[in-house]
């Protein structure tokens, strides 16, 4: 692998790359990191879709306040306002 810096790196700065096509839907990435890497990803995109919040690249913008609003029915949002994913009884 050849890394190409753009700017210096600070001093002790972490440098990362992305194992998958962060543009995938959670469950894709996840899975693909588990069949390949076999492990679970943490990054903030994961953890805020592993929450059951909305991943805000699959939403609609709420115009008053901003905020994402989940597209009704996709990825399991039966309606909008709703978590993506239903917390296990």
């Amino acid at each position: 692998m050849l890394l190409i810096e753009l700017l210096p790196p600070a001093l002790n700065e972490q440098l990362v790359t992305c194992y998958v096509d962060v543009a995938s839907p959670y469950h894709m990435r996840q899975k693909e990191l588990q069949e390949t890497y076999h492990f679970d990803c943490g990054c903030n995109l994961c953890a805020v879709t592993k929450a059951g919040k909305v991943d805000p690249r699959w939403a609609l913008r709420h115009q008053a306040c901003g905020g994402p609003v989940p597209v009704p029915g996709m990825f399991g949002a039966a309606k909008v306002g709703e978590p993506l994913h239903k917390p296990a009884s």
